[in-house]
């Protein structure tokens, strides 16, 4: 893989729960869809703004998991 430079606008994720705390991976589709029609080109999933700390492993895998499912050929790099 060659890095590349990153241009364009990035956005830090939510990480999407349901209402008993369990991890909403269906919304991802959804909010990856916003931010591609908001003009953002990359996102950045999982940090602190994504509720990271709070989150296991297991869950931070899923979450990757999910975003690389909804995104691959849409134009958003995660």
């Amino acid at each position: 893989m060659t890095p590349s430079r990153i241009t364009g606008l990035v956005a830090a994720t939510h990480t999407p729960f349901h209402t008993d705390g369990t991890l909403h991976l269906a919304a991802v589709e959804k909010q990856a869809a916003h931010l591609l029609a908001n003009g953002v080109r990359h996102a950045f999933i999982g940090g602190t703004t994504g509720e990271s700390s709070s989150l296991t492993v297991d869950e931070r895998l899923a979450l990757a998991a999910r975003w690389m499912e909804v995104t691959p050929g849409s134009g958003l790099n995660v």
